[in-house]
């Protein structure tokens, strides 16, 4: 079964600019590097380091790959985008 490439659209407006910085913080609090997420995940470091910065829209795809080598639910990356967003 393959996965579409589809745009995380399910989240609030705004929220999507937060994913990246939800993804930095888990990620520092694994106390890994940029580079060691994206070869756990499969990612190459310029996608992650694009999507950490908010510089591109994250696909599904990713997020899920992400937060599978993160050992968390796609669901407290976006809960924590929120957070982040309602600042």
């Amino acid at each position: 079964c393959k996965i579409k490439q589809r745009r995380v659209e399910s989240v609030q407006p705004g929220v999507t600019m937060q994913l990246g910085q939800s993804i930095v913080r888990f990620r520092e609090h694994r106390g890994w590097t940029r580079a060691q997420l994206a070869a756990n995940a499969g990612v190459h470091h310029d996608t992650l380091r694009r999507v950490e910065e908010g510089g591109v829209s994250l696909q599904v795809r990713t997020l899920v790959a992400l937060a599978r080598v993160l050992r968390v639910k796609v669901s407290e990356i976006v809960r924590e985008a929120e957070r982040l967003s309602s600042r």
